[in-house]
Parts: C-alpha cells; structure tokens; sequence
C-alpha cells in the first residue's frame, strides 16, 4: 500500500519467537549469574567495612599517658617583677626618644629639604589610604 513501491512489514511481536527462545534463556542465565556475583561481592565489602568500623572504634588511642601531670613547687623564671621593671624601663626610653624626637623636628625650619620630604611622603600615604577606602566602599 506504500507509495514508494516496498512492501510493508509485518510489526513486531510483543513476545519472543520460538527459535529465540533458547538464546534468551542463555542470556538470563547469564545476566542472573552476573547480578548474584555482585551482590555477594557487596555483601562481603559491606560486612569489612562495618568490621573495619568495629575495630576501629575498640582500638586504644597511641599515646598513652605515662606519668600523671604533677603542678610545680615553684614558680619558674623570668619573676614577674622583672617583667615589670623591663617593661617600665622600655617605655620610659621610648617616651624619651619620642620627645627628643619631636623636639629636634620642630627646630628644623619649615622649608627644609627634610622637611618638606617628609611633608610628601606624608601626603602620598594619605592619598594612598584614601584611595583604598574609596575602593572598599
């Protein structure tokens, strides 16, 4: 009835043929031998891996404790005093050089070349901060 001349053909069956019956028993066969194969090589893993788990869990930690910690008799150095005397003293030199710092600045004249140095510099580090909090914001 087609139009370009063929025959048309006969639709498949929604079952199989006789003579391919034994080819498919095969392949059952096989495909089933296949998937209980699979299944008993996952049930294997599946019962390492919770013993694996067991095991772990029971096992002792590698450190062990040997001698309990014991606090000491005496306090050891340096003495807290000392830490306060040096502290004191560092400031106080840092106060100083600060003040005789700034003291032999404010000597220097204003149109100085160190001065007006410094005065860029201080003036490039400003712009440098604003430009990155303009950035930020």
């Amino acid at each position: 009835h087609s139009m370009t001349g063929k025959q048309a053909q006969p639709a498949a069956p929604d079952y199989p043929s006789m003579t391919s019956l034994p080819i498919l028993g095969y392949r059952y066969s096989d495909l089933y031998r296949q998937t209980k194969i699979q299944e008993a090589i996952y049930e294997f893993l599946t019962q390492q891996y919770e013993t694996a788990k067991i095991d772990e869990a029971r096992e002792l930690p590698s450190v062990r404790v040997m001698d309990p910690a014991v606090p000491p008799e005496r306090k050891s150095s340096p003495h807290r005093i000392l830490i306060w005397i040096c502290s004191l003293f560092g400031a106080m030199a840092l106060t100083t050089c600060w003040v005789l710092g700034k003291n032999s600045w404010e000597r220097i004249p204003p149109d100085d070349s160190r001065r007006l140095l410094a005065a860029d510099v201080k003036e490039e580090i400003r712009r440098g901060i604003a430009k990155t909090r303009g950035r930020r914001t």
